[in-house]
């Protein structure tokens, strides 16, 4: 991991704050994928990502100190396109899409 980060799950979830504790930006580190430049762009999308997760119908706490992918509260909530392909591609159609980063080249 990123020496001084914290290190997060794919939805921004600190590993071992029970789903309670979320971290973002130059400050995070998520630890299933390649370390996303300490820039505004990444911490802007990282927001954006965060701010959807939290506003939405989901259950993004722990479950049994296991830590999963958040799932869908309301199976009746139409999801955006970004999460119906995360589902389908997971085999899971009740769960959030995990965070993406995306180079604007900016």
């Amino acid at each position: 991991f990123g020496r001084g980060r914290l290190a997060v799950d794919p939805w921004m979830r600190v590993i071992g704050g029970d789903g309670k504790i979320f971290a973002l930006g130059d400050c995070s580190c998520v630890s299933s994928t390649p370390m996303l430049p300490a820039t505004a762009q990444v911490a802007s999308q990282q927001g954006e990502f965060l701010g959807k997760l939290m506003s939405g119908d989901y259950c993004i706490d722990a479950k049994d100190e296991e830590m999963l992918p958040p799932i869908v509260l309301d199976p009746e909530q139409s999801k955006p396109l970004s999460d119906q392909i995360a589902s389908f591609a997971m085999g899971e159609s009740e769960i959030a899409a995990p965070f993406q980063y995306l180079d604007l080249g900016i």
